[in-house]
């Protein structure tokens, strides 16, 4: 059954066309990573890591990392279908858009729990500094998640050379993920700027180590592929053995992403 679910996810998500996103209040720097929890990779409601666990793309999940796990990751978003990765054009603008995430998860006991990581947006170096709160639930398949993505507006609405650019890029959200099956999530959440309306998604494993996502992230539908290579006992970070997954999809159905996360 896991197969044909998989499918579904993933057609659903190709039904809209898309132009490449920029101009006011598109965000395009926010549309792939979203160096929040569950970015490409899965968080269970415990605060563990791996595909088992729910995932997002762009948009949130509600589970927050566990104390002292880590995650950095790299993305790239092609302006086509077609797969590429740092690409110039003839007139030496970039046909790409790079994602670099960084978080790491701090417990609070019965206060919860919270994810502080960020993203760097571009290679002159753009950053932005995103908080996600766990709000301490005692439901066992059901949570919810409170945070804001860019905190200091610093990442720009509009995309570099746009005249909107410097409007505000500070975005509040609240998400509620429930594990509808063993190993199937569904979030959904709102709010404002970046994710103003309602976002949402579902991922499912397939198996331990390949998992699929169908997102709805206020703009279109993204889906997306993460393979887990495994773990590399030479490279070890909080006590942890690093965990490589490396994922694959497409942002509105039009623009190939492809990611690497690397987590501890």
């Amino acid at each position: 059954m896991k197969l044909p679910i998989c499918l579904i996810l993933l057609g659903l998500g190709a039904m809209a066309a898309a132009d490449w996103p920029g101009g006011k209040e598109q965000f395009p720097s926010f549309r792939n990573l979203s160096g929040l929890p569950g970015g490409a990779f899965g968080v269970t409601r415990n605060g563990e890591i791996g595909l088992r666990g729910a995932m997002g793309l762009s948009t949130p999940v509600a589970h927050s990392l566990g104390k002292n796990r880590w995650a950095i990751g790299l993305a790239n978003l092609s302006s086509t279908r077609e797969p590429r990765f740092f690409d110039f054009n003839e007139s030496g603008n970039t046909t790409t858009n790079g994602t670099l995430q960084f978080m790491g998860g701090f417990e609070g006991g019965r206060y919860g729990r919270l994810t502080v990581g960020g993203a760097i947006l571009s290679g002159v170096g753009d950053s932005v500094l995103n908080l996600h709160w766990q709000v301490p639930l005692s439901h066992e398949s059901f949570a919810l998640g409170i945070g804001v993505q860019d905190a200091f507006s610093t990442g720009g609405s509009a995309g570099e050379g746009h005249p909107s650019d410097g409007e505000s890029s500070a975005s509040l959200y609240a998400v509620a993920t429930s594990e509808l099956a063993p190993d199937l999530y569904l979030s959904l959440g709102l709010g404002t700027r970046r994710f103003e309306g309602v976002f949402g998604g579902i991922s499912y494993a397939l198996t331990p180590r390949l998992g699929a996502l169908v997102e709805y992230d206020t703009f279109g539908w993204n889906t997306h592929l993460s393979y887990d290579l495994g773990t590399w006992k030479n490279l070890s970070f909080a006590g942890h053995s690093a965990r490589f997954v490396l994922g694959a999809g497409l942002v509105k159905g039009e623009f190939f992403f492809g990611s690497l996360n690397i987590l501890f």
